[in-house]
């Protein structure tokens, strides 16, 4: 609720019973041994922004200020500059304006500030809204807005030091439930910087501030609470029966609302007399302009009887020939009168008859709207709720991701760092088998020349080779027909031999082992040696009976 730090605010209900001289606590009230000091330091060095007529014409307009106020700027004056005597006008803070304060004040706002002895401009922007809401509340309740049932559930507050003159609401719990009107936090920013922006509001001169317009303090009495009356107590059921066992969220609950405003002063120029409704009030003011006249034309005959006797009967003829005239008169007023009454009459039923079903037809549309506000309250709620719930499955899901994200980033740098060291393996491999590839292209080109030489040793070796076999082929074939002259001559001789065989030894060879089959032809070189070598077996077989027949 404050600009500054929670912990410079004091809670005036906890130190209002303390001693009226005590040193530590009179600054902040005014009786004491510090009354007279009312110093605001930091109020007295804060100037306002707002330079813009523009700007000041618009936030009266946004805010429903009736044009019968004037505002104008602060300049070099502070907000806690006393306004000029007879000027009418008060310091009033934009962001008051758009947190609950409306003008003309409403009367629980007015009794509020005279009962603490407060300028508006000494109510910070969320006090405003406190006190904006409690009106509210009271009102859908069914109960006035009492001082005494507002201290119940709310602490005035001030700050230390320097920053003494501005006053908060803190919400208190109920005392013996601990249950609270409202709920939910204020925001600690939405007004940061307020006390820069402030102007001063002049008000018509028939209806004057209804509260102080010079910053004050309030006294110890006004800060204590009240004595709780039955009515008092009857309020606060009604109020805690209203909020329930949760309270109401204050912010939700005035951005549905219209803020509390006071009467305008066309409005409060026709007073009501104590014990008259306003219908009656209205009928006497209508009606008093044309009984004066009455009473006027009737007042004339006694008047000038009164003159007749003064004077004597000089002019008595003339006198009572206006009489009856005079008379006639009366009575045609007295007879408009009555039915002008009748008409006032008539019409104030029918007015009365109106306002009825109006305040009816109020009370049945104020009706509908807190049910509807309880709806849409109930429908925020689950909205709220499902929010929350979204939220909280919109954290996990994104915590979830984060830690996926982080898993697969892990993956990834470990992915990354496998695959730079599988790069620096292959790449060494690559050179390696580059290496050794050099190596076999090297001993390949070695084989290939050393294949060269011996395809061309190999060559020369075959044609050596084949020098050599034609040599061999040609030696061969010289032997083999020196072989076959030979042999020839051998069959020759053999043949010869054979036919001297038979021609000696005819009675010792048997013809049948020399028959064409065992002898076989001249052609057939292996039967023809073996043929001879068998005939050369007979004959040494049969030698010695050769040489006696031969030399016998």
């Amino acid at each position: 609720m404050s600009t500054g730090a929670s912990s410079s605010l004091v809670v005036l209900d906890a130190v209002a019973d303390a001693e009226p001289d005590d040193t530590a606590t009179s600054p902040y009230f005014a009786e004491g041994a510090a009354a007279a000091a009312f110093s605001w330091p930091v109020a007295e060095r804060t100037k306002s922004t707002l330079t813009a007529s523009s700007t000041l014409r618009r936030l009266c307009d946004d805010h429903g200020i009736p044009r019968e106020y004037k505002p104008y700027f602060a300049h070099e004056r502070t907000a806690c500059a006393p306004p000029p005597e007879g000027s009418g006008a008060v310091c009033v803070y934009a962001d008051a304006l758009d947190a609950g304060m409306r003008v003309p004040l409403h009367d629980f706002h007015a009794a509020l500030l005279r009962h603490y002895g407060l300028a508006p401009a000494q109510l910070a922007p969320n006090a405003w809204r406190y006190v904006a809401a409690f009106v509210l509340l009271c009102r859908d309740a069914g109960v006035d807005p009492l001082l005494s049932v507002f201290q119940h559930f709310f602490s005035v507050c001030t700050h230390k030091g320097d920053a003494a003159g501005w006053h908060h609401f803190k919400p208190s719990h109920h005392a013996s439930t601990r249950r609270r009107l409202f709920s939910g936090k204020m925001s600690a920013t939405r007004y940061h910087g307020w006390k820069t922006r402030f102007f001063f509001l002049q008000a018509p001169p028939d209806a004057p501030w209804p509260c102080p317009v010079k910053w004050g303090k309030p006294t110890r009495g006004a800060v204590r609470e009240q004595l709780v009356t039955t009515a008092t107590l009857s309020a606060i059921d009604k109020l805690l029966d209203r909020v329930g066992d949760s309270g109401i969220d204050v912010a939700q609950f005035l951005s549905r609302r219209s803020l509390p405003v006071g009467r305008t002063p066309e409005m409060a120029a026709v007073k009501r007399e104590p014990g008259m409704t306003m219908e009656q009030t209205r009928k006497r003011k209508s009606a008093e302009p044309l009984t004066a006249r009455c009473d006027a034309a009737m007042s004339s005959p006694t008047g000038s009887s009164a003159r007749r006797a003064g004077s004597g009967g000089t002019a008595g003829g003339g006198e009572r020939s206006g009489t009856p005239k005079l008379s006639r008169l009366a009575q045609m007023v007295e007879a408009e009168l009555d039915e002008k009454e009748q008409e006032l009459q008539a019409r104030n039923g029918e007015v009365a008859r109106f306002k009825e079903e109006l305040r009816a037809a109020r009370d049945a549309h104020a009706a509908e709207v807190a049910r509807l506000g309880d709806v849409l309250a109930a429908a925020r709620d689950a909205r709220a709720a499902d929010v929350a719930r979204l939220d909280a499955e919109v954290r996990a899901a994104r915590d979830a991701h984060a830690a996926d994200v982080a898993r697969l980033d892990e993956e990834l740098r470990a992915a990354r760092a496998a695959h730079a060291d599988d790069v620096a393996r292959l790449d060494e491999e690559l050179q390696l088998a580059d290496a050794a590839r050099a190596a076999e292209v090297t001993q390949v080109s070695q084989l290939r020349d050393e294949l060269q030489e011996a395809k061309a040793a190999l060559a020369d070796e075959a044609s050596r080779f084949a020098a050599e076999l034609q040599k061999a082929r040609s030696e061969s074939a010289a032997e083999v027909q020196a072989v076959k002259a030979q042999h020839q001559r051998e069959l020759t001789g053999f043949g010869q031999m054979r036919k001297l065989a038979l021609a000696m030894y005819r009675h010792v060879v048997d013809l049948s082992e020399l028959k064409q089959e065992q002898l076989p032809d001249d052609d057939d070189r292996s039967s023809q040696g073996w043929g001879c070598l068998r005939l050369m077996r007979l004959m040494r077989s049969h030698k010695p009976q050769r040489n006696h027949d031969q030399f016998s």
